[in-house]
C-alpha cells in the first residue's frame, strides 16, 4: 500500500512535549476516507513516516488543547523545513482535521465474574485515567466505569455494568495504553455490582414500598417473595435484569436467615442472659451501621463539594473567555474606526492624490519614451561578487559572529545585533529590516557572496517588474552557484503596491505556490531577501503596508538601539561561509521558538507605528 497524505488521516499517540510547546506524535495506524481503521506494521510506519515513525508539530500545545498520552487523528503534510534526520511530516497547516480518536480504555486487574454478579471493590487500574472509560480484562470489555472522589472504581450506571467478549479488532494497544476504536456492539451481559451492604439497602427500599412495617412483614409468611417481582414491570430492561439478579441473591441470604430465626426466638425466651447479650449485640450493630452511613454521607458531601468547585472553576474560565472576547471586540471596533478615519482622510485629499499620480504618470511616460527611443538595454542593478580569496571555511557560529560584528561596525550598525541577525536569517527567506546595511553587512561577512541592491520604482505594477529588475538575475545565479550565498537587497518596497508586483514571491513563502513564475523553480535554498520600507504614516511618502502581507517573513532592527556603536573594532577573521551554513541553525526547539516570538514582536513594532 502506498501512503497518500491527501487520502488518509493518521492516528497517533502524543508522546512528548518538546521545547515548551512542540509535540512529538507517535504514528499508530491510518484512517481511510470513510474513517475505517487500517492497521499497519512498525516497519511500514517507519517507511511512511521516516526516520522513526513520528510526526513533529511545532507550537502544538500552544495551538491545541491536548496533552501527552492523548490519542488523536489528523491530516499531515511534508515538512519542507525538516533537516536530515528530522521527522519528515507535520500536521497539515491548512486543514489538519485534528480530533480526539476513539474511546478511553484502561487495563483493570482483579476482575471476577460469578454468575451474573461481580465485585468492583476487587478491581485495580493498571494505569492512569480520568473521566469515563471502559475496562479491559484478559477475556472481556466491561463498562462504562469512572473513578469516584476517593479513588475507587464504580459504574457510571448505578450498581450495574455491561460485559462484552474481548474483540482485538476493536482495540488499539501501544506503549501500555489502550483505546477502543468504536463503541462495543450489542450482545452484552448485564452484571450486578452491589456488595452485600448495598444489596440489603436496595432490598429494604423495595420492602418499604410494599408495606412500611417490613419487620412485621418478614414475620408473616414472607409475602415479599411474590409481591416484589410485580414492581419490575415499570423498569427498563437493563435495570430489570440487574434487579432480578439481586432478588435471587436476597432469597439466598434469607434462606440462611430462616434456619436461625426459630432457634434465636427459643434461646431468647429460655435465657434472660442470652436475651441481654443478644440485645446488646443488636445495639452494637445498629451503632456500627449508623457509623458506616455517616461516613458514606460525608464522602457523598465531599464529592458534591468537589463538583461545585469544578463548576465554579468552569464559570471562572467562561468569564475570562468573555473578557477576552470583549477585548478583541473593542480592538476590532477601534480598528474599524481607524480605517474609517483613513478613508475619510483619503476622501478629503482625493484631489491632491489624483494630481500627484497625474504628475508621476507624466514622468513615467516620459521616462519610458526615452528608453524606447534608445536601442540600448539598461539594467537598473549591478550584481556584486565577493570572492573568498582562498580563506578557510568557517567552522563555528562564534567565528562567523566575529566577522559579522566587524562588518556591522564598519556600516555604523550596533555589532551586538550579530547573533540575532544570524538566527533570523537562518529561519526566514524574506526579512523586513529597518536599515538595508544589515543585509549588506551579512553579505560581506560571508566573504563568499553575490548580491544586488535594488530600489523599488513607483511604476512596478506586475511581477515581471520585480523579476526583470534583479530578482530573476539573482535567482538564476543562486541555482548556478548552489554553494554561494546570494542576497537581494530591496529598498523602499512600498513605493509601489507590494501585493501586486511581489505576489508570486509571497505565495511561495506562504506555501501557496511551489515554483516561481518565469523561473519555474522553487525558492533557492541559498537566497535571502532583505527589504526596507519608506514611511507610510507620518510623513506619508510610501503606500501603506499590511501585517497580513508579511505573515511568514522575518523582521530585524525595529526594537532596541540599532545605531549604538561601541568604541571597538574587532579583528577580521580570514574565513568564508558556504550557503549551507545558514541551514544548520545551531539552535534547539526552545531557541527557535524564542526567535519566532521575537520576530512577532518586531512585526508588532512596525505596524503599531
Amino acid at each position: 500500500m502506498e501512503f497518500d497524505e491527501q487520502k488518509y488521516k493518521v492516528v497517533g499517540l502524543i508522546k512528548k512535549e518538546l521545547g515548551g510547546s512542540s509535540a512529538e506524535i507517535k504514528v499508530i495506524a491510518l484512517l481511510s476516507e470513510n474513517n475505517k481503521l487500517i492497521q499497519i506494521s512498525q516497519d511500514e510506519i517507519r517507511s511512511y513516516f521516516p526516520p522513526k515513525g513520528y510526526v513533529f508539530e511545532p507550537g502544538f500545545f500552544y495551538n491545541y488543547n491536548y496533552k501527552v498520552d492523548d490519542f488523536i487523528s489528523f491530516k499531515v503534510e511534508k515538512n519542507d523545513r525538516a533537516r536530515e534526520g528530522d521527522d519528515e511530516y507535520r500536521l497539515n497547516t491548512i486543514s489538519s482535521e485534528l480530533n480526539e480518536f476513539g474511546l478511553k480504555a484502561c487495563r483493570v486487574n482483579g476482575f471476577e465474574k460469578k454468575a451474573l454478579t461481580t465485585n468492583l471493590n476487587l478491581l485495580s487500574l493498571a494505569g492512569n485515567i480520568s473521566g469515563t472509560f471502559y475496562g479491559i480484562t484478559d477475556k472481556y470489555i466491561i463498562g462504562k466505569l469512572k473513578i469516584n472522589s476517593i479513588g475507587k472504581i464504580e459504574p457510571i450506571y448505578r450498581s450495574r455494568i455491561h460485559l462484552w467478549d474481548l474483540d482485538d479488532a476493536n482495540i488499539l494497544y501501544i506503549d501500555n495504553k489502550y483505546r477502543l476504536v468504536n463503541e462495543p456492539q450489542e450482545g452484552s451481559l448485564i452484571l450486578d455490582c452491589m456488595d452485600d451492604k448495598q444489596l440489603f439497602e436496595w432490598f429494604r427500599t423495595y420492602l418499604k414500598r410494599i408495606q412500611p412495617d417490613y419487620v412485621s412483614l418478614l414475620d408473616h409468611n414472607a409475602i415479599w417473595r411474590t409481591e416484589l417481582p410485580k414492581m419490575f414491570a415499570a423498569i427498563d430492561y437493563e435495570k430489570l435484569e440487574a434487579d432480578k439478579i439481586r432478588l435471587k441473591r436476597i432469597e439466598e441470604k434469607f434462606d440462611l436467615l430462616e434456619l436461625f430465626r426459630e432457634e434465636i426466638i427459643s434461646l431468647t425466651e429460655g435465657s434472660e442472659k442470652f436475651k441481654k447479650v443478644f440485645t446488646k449485640s443488636l445495639e452494637k450493630h445498629i451503632e456500627e451501621f449508623n457509623d458506616k452511613y455517616t461516613k458514606e454521607l460525608e464522602e457523598f458531601k465531599t464529592e458534591i463539594d468537589q463538583q461545585k468547585r469544578n463548576l465554579n472553576s468552569q464559570i471562572s474560565d467562561l468569564i475570562k473567555q468573555k473578557l477576552s472576547k470583549d477585548k478583541t471586540l473593542r480592538e476590532l471596533t477601534e480598528s474599524v474606526e481607524l480605517t474609517k478615519e483613513k478613508l475619510n482622510e483619503l476622501k478629503s485629499n482625493k484631489a491632491r492624490i489624483i494630481q500627484d499620480f497625474s504628475i508621476i504618470k507624466d514622468v513615467l511616460q516620459e521616462s519610458r519614451n526615452n528608453v524606447s527611443n534608445s536601442n540600448i538595454e539598461i539594467d537598473s542593478f549591478v550584481v556584486e561578487d565577493i570572492k573568498n580569496n582562498g580563506f578557510d571555511e568557517v567552522d563555528s557560529i562564534d567565528q562567523f559572529k566575529s566577522e559579522l560584528q566587524y562588518q556591522l561596525f564598519k556600516n555604523k550598525i550596533n555589532p551586538n545585533f550579530a547573533q540575532l541577525i544570524y538566527k533570523v536569517t537562518s529561519l526566514y527567506d524574506i526579512i523586513l529590516t529597518k536599515d538595508i546595511r544589515i543585509g549588506l553587512s551579512l553579505a560581506k561577512a560571508t566573504n563568499n557572496a553575490k548580491y544586488i541592491i535594488q530600489q523599488v520604482e513607483p511604476d512596478w505594477l506586475h511581477f515581471r517588474d520585480l523579476w526583470s529588475n534583479g530578482l530573476g538575475k539573482i535567482w538564476e545565479s543562486a541555482y548556478n552557484s548552489p554553494e554561494t550565498p546570494h542576497f537581494l537587497l530591496l529598498e523602499d518596497i512600498n513605493m509601489s503596491a507590494v501585493e501586486c508586483y511581489c505576489r508570486p514571491l509571497l505565495d511561495i513563502v506562504n506555501g501557496i505556490r511551489y515554483n516561481i513564475s518565469y523561473g519555474k523553480t522553487p525558492f533557492p535554498k541559498n537566497l535571502k531577501i532583505f527589504a526596507t520600507y519608506i514611511s507610510f504614516n507620518d510623513p506619508a511618502i510610501g503606500l501603506p503596508i499590511y501585517k497580513k502581507t508579511f505573515e511568514n517573513c522575518g523582521a530585524l532592527g525595529f526594537r532596541g538601539n540599532l545605531y549604538s556603536t561601541p568604541n571597538i573594532i574587532r579583528k577580521r577573521e580570514n574565513t568564508f561561509v558556504k550557503s549551507s551554513f545558514f541551514n544548520r541553525h545551531f539552535m534547539d526547539d526552545f531557541e527557535i521558538e524564542e526567535v519566532r516570538n521575537g520576530v512577532t514582536e518586531e512585526m508588532n513594532e512596525i505596524f503599531l507605528n
